[in-house]
């Protein structure tokens, strides 16, 4: 796995405790891709998004906005390329 992918994962796993997502991300590990629903998708960017417990200040409130921003994008890209 790359460095990137790596950054990316540890990052992720940070803010996203539930263990059917970690269950996911170590299945794309091994088979190095994977074939994942939007709705997955969407269903792990919802535990993403109200993991909330880590925010604390205006600086960590500002970074979850950005990643609640970032992860909306991703899915209405995903809705609208289908």
């Amino acid at each position: 796995m790359k460095l990137k992918d790596r950054l990316k994962l540890s990052r992720y796993l940070k803010f996203n405790k539930t263990t059917d997502s970690k269950r996911d991300i170590q299945r794309l590990q091994q088979d190095g891709e994977s074939n994942i629903t939007i709705a997955r998708i969407r269903a792990i960017s919802d535990d993403i998004i109200a993991d909330d417990e880590w925010v604390n200040d205006s600086h960590s409130k500002s970074e979850h906005n950005g990643i609640i921003a970032g992860l909306q994008m991703l899915i209405n890209h995903l809705n609208e390329t289908k």
